[in-house]
């Protein structure tokens, strides 16, 4: 098999299972519980975050909607028919950063990134809080407004969080990215031109 066509290198499995396994244990440990059906306040979605930005959309969704996603949903026992909203889509959405990847990682300017880092982190959160308010409307026959004003108690503060956190991290995980360079994924194909410039990079 030709080394192209792989999608998940030795060492992408290992980068994202230790970043999958400080994610749960800093939404395990580093937390504040919202309610008694769910939800809490923490730092969990930071690695899944690096994850998503690192290794693109595609293992970005494996990685935080599949992998990440059915731990914790074993873990926090409230049962599997909450996985598809809660789990897969919500946790999933968090993929829609590395949209982000060349405003953040590629740009020169010392102040669009963080404006990036905060718009990417933020569709992100909406993206798992709409998902979340469903779910809340479905499984637990929440009305409107008070799946929304529960959810938002816990994600909005992740959210928040996360920006501060990320920006405050931001020039390490430059150096990290640009030392570590990943082969990313996406919907959208990548040109010829961009590819041989890889690659001569790579060579140097």
């Amino acid at each position: 098999m030709k080394k192209d066509k792989i999608l998940f290198t030795v060492k992408d499995i290992c980068e994202i299972a230790m970043l999958c396994a400080i994610a749960i244990v800093l939404s395990v440990f580093c937390e504040i519980k919202v309610g008694a059906n769910g939800g809490s306040i923490g730092f969990g979605m930071i690695p899944l975050f690096l994850i998503c930005y690192r290794h693109g959309f595609i293992k970005g969704f494996i990685a935080t909607g599949i992998i990440y996603a059915l731990i914790c949903c074993a873990i926090d026992g409230y049962g599997f028919a909450c996985f598809p909203f809660d789990y897969l889509l919500a946790y999933g959405s968090l993929s829609v950063v590395s949209f982000f990847y060349k405003p953040i990682f590629e740009s020169e300017s010392k102040w669009k990134p963080y404006v990036f880092i905060a718009l990417s982190i933020l569709l992100a959160c909406f993206l798992r809080f709409v998902f979340h308010v469903i779910s809340g409307m479905i499984l637990w026959s929440t009305p409107f407004v008070g799946s929304i004003t529960y959810n938002i108690a816990y994600v909005g503060p992740s959210c928040a969080i996360c920006i501060v956190v990320f920006c405050a991290l931001y020039i390490p995980f430059k150096r990290i990215n640009n030392m570590f360079p990943t082969k990313r994924y996406s919907f959208f194909p990548v040109k010829k031109k961009e590819v041989e410039q890889d690659n001569s990079t790579s060579e140097e």
